[in-house]
């Protein structure tokens, strides 16, 4: 009888160690998500700010004739 309940707690202990490492990826596949999204937002931040730019001085140089 100890011999099963010591091999069910040894069981267990793997499972938590497993459940344990599988929290790890899921937390780190979040953080992962979330720096993807802003890195999304930062690029079309970048992109509007570039497109505003070229726009204004084309505007310009059509305007002075350059």
């Amino acid at each position: 009888m100890r011999d099963s309940v010591s091999e069910v707690k040894q069981s267990l202990v793997q499972v938590e160690k497993d459940v344990s490492e599988t929290k790890d990826l899921v937390e780190a596949w979040g953080a992962v998500k979330t720096a993807g999204k802003f890195i999304k937002w930062l690029g079309s931040i970048a992109t509007g700010l570039v497109a505003f730019y070229l726009l204004a001085k084309a505007g310009l140089q059509h305007m002075v004739g350059k």
